[in-house]
């Protein structure tokens, strides 16, 4: 038998520091209530006694536009599990001098069941991309051969956790029943949590009095990513001009971004959410994701 640790190399994993996850968070507290409900709850009894006979968890795909935090959403995710976690990417998978996707997944299924251990993989859709797009045989081998270790790493008690901001381009297979079957959309952020974003980024700084209704009406559609470049922005300009950061400063960096862009951005994945949400189940492979 091949020693895959040997011959692909070994795999760091995080022991959960629990503390991280009390942090305060960027995002309100109703994805990671879901997260509680539909992977940790689940997770606890299958590992208890269990009388209603409730099935393991296998993972959860979190998806959204660019710039929202879904890595340390999936990071936070993974330590309040209290189990070992590791963070993989198409590039850390493809280290070294091992150029064959599907052997350095194995590998990496191979530490991640002597632990009992989460994979976060992140921006999934590079790893797991969707075989009607590709056109390389060998590559559409390997997605199969992943699909396959995934099921596998269910059986070895083995839970993933995925992200990406493209999930129409990631391989339909993988949201089927036996793989991740629980969908999480990570929303643009609402009023109040714009306000919590940019009280929070200007927390330390030397501000004048801010109109944080003014700024948080004009940063409608804005990405976590979009606010917290304002703020930095501001931050940096003010301290050029050194004077205080104020609302009008705030305001021209808000203002330098394309508003009817921004608003067809957010529409563009608002939509997509919606269609995923309303196809439950093996009905999503009708839009590439099932």
């Amino acid at each position: 038998m091949i020693d895959l640790e040997q011959k692909y190399g070994s795999y760091d994993f995080f022991e959960p520091p629990f503390e991280e996850c009390q942090k305060a968070l960027f995002h309100s507290n109703t994805i990671f209530e879901r997260f509680k409900e539909k992977i940790m709850f689940p997770l606890q009894e299958y590992e208890g006694n269990n009388p209603y006979l409730l099935k393991r968890p296998l993972g959860l795909l979190l998806f959204s536009a660019p710039g929202q935090g879904k890595t340390f959403i999936a990071k936070s995710f993974a330590q309040m599990l209290n189990r070992p976690y590791i963070i993989v990417n198409r590039h850390r998978l493809l280290r070294d001098e091992n150029k064959v996707l599907s052997c350095s997944f194995a590998c990496l299924i191979e530490m991640a069941a002597k632990l009992s251990g989460t994979i976060v993989l992140e921006n999934v859709e590079t790893i797991l991309p969707n075989r009607d797009t590709v056109k390389n045989g060998s590559s559409r081998l390997d997605v199969a051969n992943i699909l396959d270790l995934i099921k596998q790493g269910y059986e070895r008690n083995i839970l993933f956790i995925a992200t990406t901001s493209r999930p129409q381009d990631t391989d339909a297979q993988i949201g089927y029943s036996g793989y991740l079957n629980e969908l999480f959309y990570l929303p643009f952020p609402d009023e109040d949590m714009r306000g919590f974003i940019f009280q929070q980024s200007l927390k330390g700084r030397p501000v004048e009095k801010i109109d944080y209704d003014q700024i948080v009406e004009a940063s409608e559609n804005f990405t976590v990513a979009n606010i917290l470049n304002v703020v930095e922005n501001a931050a940096l300009q003010s301290a050029l001009s050194k004077c205080n950061i104020n609302t009008n400063c705030i305001m021209d960096f808000i203002h330098k971004n394309n508003a009817a862009e921004m608003k067809v951005f957010r529409a563009k994945y608002d939509n997509l959410a919606q269609q995923l949400d309303v196809l439950n189940g093996e009905r999503r492979k009708s839009i590439g994701f099932s």
